[in-house]
């Protein structure tokens, strides 16, 4: 018995204080840091307005009444400050209720967020 009461003497300390130094390290190890700004010049790039939000490989899907209408693909999105975003790499797929699909594949589009009114490049223009 006594010989299980000194083990435990030096055991029960060092293992609290290992305990604590793998809470502080998970700690500073769980810091969240902030992705680097890209090197390469932003393409369609809206003068006069400052980068707000970018966004790497960006996919979003419009249903009504639980079926899919269209589904637009970007590599990269840019928010600016006003109401005008950039994307980059578009393909933009329409589903009719006719059975019929359009798929309209850019390299560079810009969209309204408060109009929805849409510029793709190349001559197409959504509204």
């Amino acid at each position: 018995m006594q010989r299980t009461i000194r083990i435990l003497r030096i055991a029960l300390p060092i293992a609290f204080f290992a305990f604590v130094v793998l809470l502080v390290l998970s700690w500073q190890r769980g810091k969240v840091k902030r992705p680097k700004q890209p090197n390469e010049p932003l393409a369609g790039t809206i003068t006069g307005q400052k980068v707000q939000v970018l966004f790497n490989g960006f996919e979003d899907t419009q249903t009504v009444g639980g079926r899919v209408v269209m589904r637009v693909k970007a590599a990269r999105v840019v928010a600016y400050t006003g109401d005008w975003n950039t994307l980059e790499s578009v393909d933009l797929t329409i589903y009719r209720p006719t059975g019929l699909t359009y798929q309209l594949t850019c390299p560079s589009a810009k969209f309204n967020s408060k109009t929805k009114e849409a510029d793709a490049q190349g001559g197409v223009r959504v509204t």
